[in-house]
């Protein structure tokens, strides 16, 4: 045999075994403990022991005829006490039902939405006070608007943000168009310098080469080495670098590097600028390549010495990308000509937003 009681949290029916040993059950639905409530006593069972007001007081005759009346041979049904009251409205609690909380009636007429002002304000007014209807608020009519894109105050006559240049007859944001931009950089010589430098070098060395082969008869002696010079000329004069930054209408950037080697570019590398933090410039100390290049014209003692002059023995500048709190991470351009590394690294502050530090 099982009693049913109801969940207060959730009102779901709960089922409890008749000799259930504990006062609560949990609620399997929504986890609320309720307390179980025994079912009504079986008859012929004991009644629970009810306390009775003392009776000292009351008179012996009173006594007397109470005994005479009840005689101990008339039995009379056990008197089944009522359960606590307790009990009885935690019972009537758990059959409640949860209303939803009602509105408040307002207490002000339909012709009057606000309050009156109470009669203490009204007469510690000042006396130069403007007269009004009598309420305790006024509204006043704003004199701007807000910005639908931007939240920027406005004037009411307003048709274009002022601020951020929204439209707000068409609702429509505007297109902000850039101005476009083109510029290249080219590692000391531009390429047609390079190429017929390099031409006339290699003109006037066959002719003299050819010229000695004719005349003493060693073809040999006279085509290998300027061939070896030809190819090590070549490689000086046509490997080098080049940037080339573009921006769009649009205001996207973009900045790549096209190595060129014996003349023949390579394919671009296209460089994010979002990696990189900044760009700095300064002076620039010879790396190994062009100790290796004086090297390898030394058995032209010429362009040794022409090479030392233009390369190695002036001061050099770079512009480079920086990293982790202004570390030069990438070189962009080194050269002697310190007015572009200038006009670099200005052109990527301006253009491309990067922070600039010498």
């Amino acid at each position: 045999m099982s009693i049913s009681i109801s969940c207060h949290g959730c009102g779901q029916r709960i089922s409890v075994p008749d000799d259930f040993p504990r006062r609560k059950v949990r609620c399997s639905a929504c986890g609320v403990y309720c307390e179980v409530i025994g079912p009504a006593k079986k008859p012929g069972a004991a009644a629970p022991a009810q306390k009775q007001p003392a009776q000292s007081d009351s008179p012996p005759a009173e006594k007397q005829r109470a005994k005479s009346t009840f005689s101990p041979s008339s039995k009379q049904p056990a008197k089944v006490t009522a359960p606590p009251a307790k009990a009885e409205a935690i019972f009537e609690d758990s059959y409640r039902a949860i209303s939803a909380p009602q509105p408040a009636t307002p207490t002000a007429g339909p012709g009057d939405p606000l309050p009156k002002t109470p009669p203490e304000l009204a007469q510690a007014k000042p006396a130069d006070a403007e007269e009004d209807d009598g309420a305790m608020y006024r509204f006043v009519a704003p004199d701007t608007k807000p910005c639908p894109d931007c939240r920027k105050e406005l004037p009411l006559a307003a048709a274009i943000c002022i601020h951020c240049g929204f439209n707000l007859e068409t609702g429509k944001r505007p297109v902000k168009v850039f101005e476009e931009v083109n510029k290249t950089w080219e590692a000391g010589w531009p390429l047609e310098r390079r190429r017929n430098l390099c031409l006339i070098w290699l003109g006037i060395t066959l002719a003299a080469n050819l010229a000695g082969a004719a005349s003493t008869g060693q073809w040999k002696s006279f085509l290998v080495p300027w061939f070896f010079f030809s190819v090590m000329l070549t490689f000086v004069l046509g490997t080098y670098d080049r940037l080339d930054f573009t921006r769009d209408e649009r205001g996207r950037v973009r900045l790549t590097r096209t190595w060129r080697i014996f003349f023949f570019p390579r394919e671009p590398e296209t460089i994010n600028l979002r990696d990189y933090e900044g760009v700095t410039t300064g002076p620039a100390n010879n790396n190994m390549i062009d100790w290796v290049v004086c090297i390898m014209l030394l058995p032209s003692v010429f362009f040794a010495a022409l090479w030392w002059i233009f390369v190695i023995s002036k001061s050099n500048f770079h512009v480079s990308l920086t990293q982790n709190h202004g570390f030069p991470e990438m070189t962009l351009y080194k050269g002697a000509n310190e007015g572009r590394v200038k006009e670099i690294a200005t052109t990527l502050q301006e253009v491309a937003g990067l922070p600039y530090t010498v």
